[in-house]
């Protein structure tokens, strides 16, 4: 009989994939995060005053598709 991972063993498993992203991963990361978002403020056509904000969601978006 195979074994059911419990909700606390896949919340677990996904903690660890995200504290062994590796530098050169979250490099890949920042960099991809800063063309899109250059890419959005060409769409807005102006700064984006909020983009701590744009660039949290983006990264925790991509961050889960990782999982």
């Amino acid at each position: 009989m195979a074994d059911k991972k419990t909700s606390a063993d896949k919340s677990a498993g996904k903690k660890e994939k995200i504290m062994n992203l590796t530098k050169e991963q979250l490099e890949l990361l920042l960099k991809e995060t800063s063309t899109e978002h250059g890419k959005y403020e060409k769409t807005i056509g102006h700064y984006d005053d909020d983009w701590p904000a744009w660039y949290a969601e983006y990264m925790i978006k991509k961050i889960m598709e990782l999982l």
